[in-house]
């Protein structure tokens, strides 16, 4: 029986999360490791591509079609690859912005813990980039770039930004959805550019119909970040493409963004907001 209703949705999202996370759980519990691939792995299947996939299922009759994982013309895949690596710099000078931000006096300790938690965050994934041969570039870039890219777009782009849309405004979808994908990652001083990020893929999933237009995009955006840190380990040069587009090159950031929305806009309209499903 399908879940029709908009409420039960939302619930039935949530319960499948919570679901996942119970699982996640136990096979943490279960396998005893400190990998971080395979904590990635784990996460990634339970978490987020199980709950899409469920709720998919018993939300439409064409859980495909649901989700948007049908094809798009090649020019949009062009424009989306196009609009990923033009991005890079406004998300830099975006990130650069964010990390500006300071709280009142008083909220002193809240700060300090923000901080803290943004640096034991980088530490983690830098763990994970490290790697000095080509084998483990490759399983970077599957681990880390690809297939967070899918688990990410599935959940949050196929299913809740869909599901919010039967009951919001699609801005108000596309948007809240972003919100919501930004603050998951629970790294303030880079939720600006995150949350514009989600918005831009939340964007080419409506305009083209397609959720594998935002799959490219983050892939990208990922790959090119896990390319750069394994060439400047290896080489062990001070090259940090973080700062293109920022601080004494945000100049590059601010006129990146007009060319990043050009290529947003050249994707082609062809979703339909009030949807039969």
């Amino acid at each position: 029986m399908l879940i029709k209703n908009f409420t039960y949705r939302i619930l039935a999202i949530i319960g499948a999360v919570c679901f996942g996370l119970s699982l996640f759980g136990l096979s943490m519990s279960f396998y005893n490791t400190d990998n971080l691939k395979v904590i990635q792995i784990l996460q990634a299947v339970l978490v987020f591509i199980l709950p899409a996939v469920f709720c998919a299922v018993f939300f439409s009759e064409k859980p495909f079609s649901f989700l948007s994982l049908q094809k798009t013309s090649a020019k949009n895949y062009l424009f989306a690859a196009m609009f990923a690596f033009s991005a890079l710099p406004a998300i830099n000078f975006f990130a650069w912005l964010n990390a500006q931000m300071r709280l009142p006096k008083f909220l002193n300790s809240l700060e300090l813990w923000m901080r803290t938690m943004e640096e034991e965050l980088m530490k983690v994934t830098e763990q994970m980039l490290a790697v000095d041969t080509l084998g483990g570039l490759a399983i970077n870039l599957v681990v880390i770039a690809l297939l967070t890219a899918l688990c990410e777009e599935l959940f949050f782009r196929g299913l809740l930004q869909k599901t919010l849309s039967e009951r919001m405004n699609i801005h108000a979808a596309i948007w809240v959805t972003a919100f919501i994908f930004s603050a998951i990652h629970v790294q303030f001083y880079g939720f600006l550019p995150r949350m514009l990020l989600g918005a831009a893929f939340g964007y080419m999933a409506v305009w083209s119909g397609s959720l594998w237009l935002p799959i490219l995009a983050h892939f990208i955006n990922n790959a090119v970040g896990v390319i750069a840190f394994y060439i400047v380990r290896k080489q062990n040069i001070t090259f940090d493409i973080e700062n293109v587009g920022a601080e004494n090159s945000w100049y590059l950031g601010l006129i990146f963004v007009p060319i990043c929305i050009y290529f947003l806009l050249k994707i082609s309209i062809k979703y339909q907001v009030s949807s039969s499903e």
